[in-house]
């Protein structure tokens, strides 16, 4: 499975295994960080009105169910920080 860190002090950043991770979607990352900060179980209505607020509540599902398809991939060079 795999160590994973995140980084939420100054530009978000997430590491697996050591490596950092780089996201298609800014809001897939977004949706990530705030369920670890958050924890618990949260509504999907209300994950998609945190990130779409100006989106119709129709759209809204469709645009979450995408998040988790933005897959998160290592970025092209490790983070050279040996502490991650």
């Amino acid at each position: 499975m795999g160590l994973l860190r995140l980084a939420v002090l100054g530009p978000p950043e997430v590491f697996h295994d050591g490596s950092r991770l780089a996201f298609a979607l800014r809001k897939a990352q977004a949706l990530l960080l705030y369920l670890a900060v958050e924890g618990g179980m949260h509504s999907r209505s209300k994950l998609a009105a945190l990130l779409w607020p100006d989106s119709e509540a129709a759209q809204q599902p469709q645009d979450l169910a995408q998040c988790p398809g933005a897959a998160a991939r290592p970025a092209r060079r490790p983070h050279p920080c040996s502490c991650f």
